[in-house]
């Protein structure tokens, strides 16, 4: 745990234009620092490994400390994952930087909103060598791009839904293929709740036979499907805090029936 503490706190030390992961196809406000810390706990006891199963039963814990702003078209971010998990007792599993740019937006008149971004990570040794971690190689890029719509009464939105594809590729191994999908309900302003689906397809042509020299997932053909719900509630204007919980339905040489549980701290606030 004090490494952990010790990670976080170098981190908030840096400098404030480095900045965390979101594919959402909307932005904060101009120039609004959006720092978030988020705590992802995971738990799954078999491993599903071609046709079989193996018993790697896992609890995992990650703690992701982003911070991200934006400004016209374009939005810039930076974030830092620490875990333990069984195979990695604590320390840095990746740091990733992203950037996207606004090509549609519906809040200004578009019929959607539209955004495109790269998101380059670098992984440690042992975050590519855990299972309970995705990653292909210590390096890698991922293309993506979110279409969403927004439905509003007055200057509210009260519902909204997007998708997000994606391409990655590392430097070992095959590409993988992202798919996502959400939708959330407003109220107020103050509540939301949403569902989603997250989704990962990687394009490797092998299987998973033994997870003792497990050496990441750039040459594994896997598979993984997560449904979720989520819960947002605002305060202090407009701070929030977001509790999710998804549940793994379907899983081809990836961990199997994994549930993941979420809660972020999003603190913005204005330069």
């Amino acid at each position: 745990m004090n490494k952990i503490l010790s990670g976080l706190i170098g981190f908030f030390l840096l400098p404030a234009v480095i900045i965390g992961t979101e594919r959402m196809p909307w932005y904060g406000k101009s120039l609004e620092i959006e720092p978030r810390l988020t705590y992802l706990y995971q738990n799954f006891q078999d491993f599903k490994a071609g046709p079989h199963s193996l018993c790697y039963p896992s609890n995992d814990h990650f703690i992701i400390a982003s911070i991200g702003s934006s400004y016209d078209r374009y939005a810039v971010e930076y974030e830092f994952v620490v875990s333990s998990t069984r195979y990695l007792s604590t320390g840095m599993d990746c740091q990733r930087l992203t950037g996207r740019t606004l090509i549609l937006n519906d809040v200004t008149g578009d019929p959607i909103s539209l955004t495109a971004g790269v998101t380059l990570t670098q992984a440690s040794p042992g975050g590519v060598k855990d299972p309970g971690s995705f990653h292909h190689g210590r390096v890698e890029m991922e293309w993506h791009g979110a279409l969403g719509k927004e439905w509003s009464c007055d200057s509210t939105w009260e519902s909204r839904a997007w998708v997000v594809a994606g391409l990655g590729l590392a430097d070992s191994g095959s590409p993988w293929i992202r798919a996502d999908a959400a939708w959330e309900n407003n109220y107020m302003d103050t509540h939301l709740l949403g569902i989603f689906v997250n989704t990962l397809w990687g394009l490797g042509g092998n299987s998973v036979h033994s997870l003792r020299r497990f050496d990441g997932y750039g040459p594994i053909h896997h598979q993984s499907v997560d449904w979720g719900i989520r819960y947002a509630y605002t305060f202090c204007g407009n701070y929030m805090l977001t509790l999710a919980y998804s549940r793994r339905v379907y899983a081809e040489n990836f961990p199997l029936n994994a549930n993941l549980c979420m809660a972020t701290l999003y603190v913005p606030f204005g330069l």
